[in-house]
Formats: C-alpha cells, sequence, structure tokens
C-alpha cells in the first residue's frame, strides 16, 4: 500500500534525479565557464530536462491487496508534447489534476520509450509482493498497462491524472507534473467462494476469496443463519483507490464478514448465502449453504510462530513467520500493529533483531509473537535493510559504511545527494564520509559514485561497486 511515507521515499528519489542532473551540469558549467550550462537561478537558464515518473500499485479491488508477478508495460506518444499550464500550477485547491492548456487534436500512437531515457531502462517490469512499479521518465505523454494471468487487462487511460485525451479517446498521463499515483486495477472474473468459515457462539465468521460489493452483502436477505436473517457487520471493507474515475462515489469493498443474531448461537448452524452476492467484478457465488456446528465462545486468533527460535544465526540466514490472516511485523522490538509492515515472505537477518509480529483476522488482532536474533561475531555486516546481502565487512575495526556518506547507519537518497554535492565541490567532506562515499576506491568522489549510491538506495542495483 502507498502511504505518506512511501509517497515522500519516491518524490527525494525524484528529487534526487534532478539534483543529479543539476549538480552534474553545474559542476561541468563551473569546470568549462560555459554560460549556457548553468541551471536556472545560476546566471540564466538551461534546456535540460529532469525526469520525473510515473509510479503506483498493481490492485486487485482494493490497495491493501496488491497484484504479485503483474507485468506493467511503459508507453510513450510517436509525437512531441510538452504540457503546459496556466501559471505553472498542476492542481486545483482540492488537489485534483488540471488538464494542460494545450490541447491534443491528434490520435498518437502507443510508442516503446527510448530506454537510455528511462530508468530503469526497460519498459517492462514485474511487480512484487507489494505491487509496486516504477520509472523515471522525460517530460511528454505517457501511458501504462499492467496483465496477468486471469485478470482482464489494466491500464492508465481511466486514471483522474490522465488528463489529456486525444482524438481517438484515449487518456494520457502528463508529465509534468510527476505521477506519483497511478493505481492500475486488475479484474479476475473468476466466481468467489467461502475460503474460510468459523463458527463461534457470538456468530459465524467468513472470509471470501475475492474482495465483495460491499452493497451486495448488505441486502437485505442476503445472508440466513438458521432460516432466520443474520446481521451482517463488514470486517475490513476498503473504498477503491481515489485515483480512478468513478460514477459517483467510489465503490467499497470487503473480503470478511461476521454474521449474527439476537440470541447466541449453539450446536448445528446453517448458513445460507443468496445468489444476490457478488463479487466486486459483478459475479455472483450463486446460492450457497455451509453448514456447521459451534466450538468457542468467540474468536481466538493465536500469536504468530516463527522458523526459528532466540539465537546467534548466520549473516544472510532468513527466517519465516507463520500464522492465522494477514501478519504484520517490525524488527526494531517496537509492538506491531495493522500499520506495520506486512509479511510477505522469509526475513534476511543481516544484523542483531528483535522481531515482533502479530496475527490480524476477522479485524481481531492475535497476542504479539516475537524472537531475539544475532548476526555471529565473527565479521561485523553493514547492510541497508532494503538491501540484504549486499556488503560483508570482515574488519571489525573499520569505522564507515560504504555508501552512508550521512554516517546514519543507512544507505539512502540524501547519502547520494551529499556524495554529488561533494563531487560538485559544493560541499566538504571529513574523512568518513569521504570513504564512505569513494565507491571506486581510488581517493576521488564523482559524479558517478553518487549515481551508483543512488542507484542502490532506490532498489535499481542490488550492490555497490
Amino acid at each position: 500500500k502507498i502511504n505518506s511515507m512511501v509517497l515522500a521515499d519516491l518524490q527525494n528519489q525524484a528529487q534526487l534525479l534532478k539534483d543529479i542532473m543539476e549538480l552534474f551540469i553545474t559542476k561541468y558549467a563551473l569546470v568549462e565557464n560555459d554560460p549556457d550550462c548553468f541551471p536556472k537561478g545560476e546566471n540564466g537558464g538551461t534546456n535540460y530536462k529532469p525526469v520525473y515518473d510515473p509510479a503506483g500499485v498493481v490492485y486487485e479491488a482494493v490497495l491493501s491487496n496488491p497484484v504479485e508477478g503483474a507485468s506493467v508495460s511503459l508507453y510513450t506518444s510517436d509525437i512531441s508534447y510538452t504540457p503546459m499550464y496556466k501559471d505553472d500550477v498542476f492542481t486545483d485547491n482540492k488537489g485534483k489534476p488540471l488538464t494542460p492548456i494545450n490541447t491534443l487534436t491528434s490520435a498518437p500512437k502507443l510508442t516503446a520509450p527510448r530506454l537510455d531515457s528511462i530508468v530503469p531502462d526497460t519498459d517492462k517490469l514485474t511487480t512484487g509482493a507489494d505491487g509496486v512499479y516504477q520509472w523515471f521518465v522525460p517530460q511528454g505523454l505517457w501511458y501504462v498497462t499492467a496483465s496477468k494471468e486471469g485478470y482482464l487487462e489494466g491500464n492508465s487511460n481511466n486514471d483522474i491524472a490522465a488528463t489529456v485525451t486525444d482524438s481517438s479517446g484515449r487518456s494520457w498521463l502528463p508529465v509534468l507534473p510527476p505521477q506519483l499515483n497511478v493505481n492500475i486495477p486488475l479484474v479476475s472474473m473468476a466466481v468467489p467462494y467461502v475460503e474460510d468459515i468459523s463458527f463461534c457462539s457470538d456468530g459465524v465468521y467468513i472470509t471470501f476469496s475475492k474482495y465483495m460489493d460491499d452493497a451486495s452483502l448488505k441486502k437485505d436477505g442476503a445472508f440466513m443463519l438458521n432460516g432466520k436473517k443474520a446481521v451482517v457487520t463488514l470486517l475490513n471493507s476498503e473504498a477503491a483507490p481515489s485515483n480512478i474515475k468513478y460514477d459517483g462515489k467510489a465503490p467499497t469493498y470487503t473480503s470478511q464478514i461476521k454474521l449474527s443474531t439476537e440470541a447466541k448461537l449453539q450446536g448445528e448452524v446453517i448458513v445460507t448465502i443468496d445468489n444476490s452476492v457478488k463479487s466486486y467484478a459483478g459475479v455472483s457465488m450463486g446460492e450457497l449453504i455451509h453448514v456447521g456446528r459451534v466450538s468457542a465462545e468467540k474468536l481466538s486468533i493465536k500469536a504468530p510462530t516463527f522458523s526459528k527460535g532466540k539465537g546467534s544465526l548466520s549473516f544472510g540466514s532468513t527466517i519465516a513467520i507463520t500464522g492465522e490472516g494477514d501478519i504484520y511485523y517490525t524488527t526494531d522490538g517496537s509492538t506491531p500493529t495493522k500499520n506495520s509492515k506486512k509479511y510477505s515472505g522469509p526475513i534476511a537477518v543481516t544484523k542483531a533483531m528483535t522481531i515482533k509480529a502479530v496475527s490480524i483476522k476477522y479485524a481481531a488482532s492475535s497476542p504479539v509473537g516475537s524472537v531475539e536474533l544475532a548476526v555471529a561475531a565473527d565479521k561485523i555486516i553493514i547492510v541497508d535493510d532494503r538491501h540484504p546481502f549486499m556488503q560483508e565487512v570482515p574488519d571489525n575495526k573499520i569505522d564507515y559504511i560504504l555508501g552512508d556518506v550521512n554516517g546514519d547507519g543507512y544507505v539512502k537518497a540524501n547519502d547520494a545527494r551529499t556524495a554529488l554535492r561533494a563531487a560538485a565541490k559544493l560541499e566538504e567532506l571529513n574523512e568518513k564520509a569521504l570513504k564512505a562515499a569513494d565507491i571506486d576506491g581510488n581517493g576521488k568522489i564523482t559524479a558517478a559514485e553518487a549515481r551508483k549510491i543512488l542507484r542502490f538506495a532506490a532498489k535499481l542495483d542490488r550492490e555497490l561497486k
């Protein structure tokens, strides 16, 4: 899910790419005394073009349900077009994207971009567990598609930021402004089914295989318990993303519900589901009957468990977490909540850490499970949490981290910014910072090294060398 922290990080990375270009050109201008290359604000202006986004999440129904393994393709137009805005204002006072003042009267073709003009230098990406994709692109018109087997193809055509519509009816994303929230829906027409059901005295808890349309779940008589109308409580209702154009308000969808009656349930319980209950895609479940017996007074969620216990592990070892429902965890010993990182696969142990995890199912939280781990002390491991297996430092007397120019223990976009300013002679670094920025080990700091740090921080490269 893209939250404010993720968006801020994307914006920082975009700003840094712009800074890299500006500072590299500034350095050239100072060395060569070339006034045509001074950036704006320094003895004139220039025609160079920084790169921006699009970026977003490929999802099914709601943003908290990202699609892993989706193929995302990037296209540009076959014409030259630079969006222009009145007073260079991109949005109205409510944050809604504005339409450029220069209209498009032709029908440009979807065209593969020049790979040397985009970052990363490929026009096809595959989403990970978080569903995220991201490019940096020059100004112009852009279009994004997403596909995966079992889903209808999705695209950016219906995005509210796709404000440039050509004569064929296709809507393009204009850049500028940066497009940081181009979330693309994939739709499955699969018939939904009951994935999990628990019978308790206080109600019947149901998980569907798909997110379901809230209106159909709340329809009178949609669910019956022992022949009586059930009270339906939506446990994880979520609105569809706000970046998509809808007829009216954004729809809301739910995958987990609770059914109850005034009286407590006991013994055998018959659940009847009407065929009017539909998925977010409008696919009916068909009429279903489930029979079960009450097994507990209330729903109880067990604490997550870990594949390894407390102790010391070798660098790069992984630890898995198992539990009911969705698992959220922390690695700094703080108490996990639904706002913590969602577990999607084994965690690499690259430093001493206390992992705490909680399972959340049917809006109920489990007790917190935890495990304390250390890394074998035969060497110091220096690594950014987001980039496991990057650096192994055998000398335990070393006092700097390669790439960590700011000395905060991590390699991030701001480190590249600092290295770049040093390369352009705009900032002096202390001895430790100089060693951290000297990726090539030749005693000199260059813009190329700043770019390597940036690519590492942006997860475009898997090691610093």
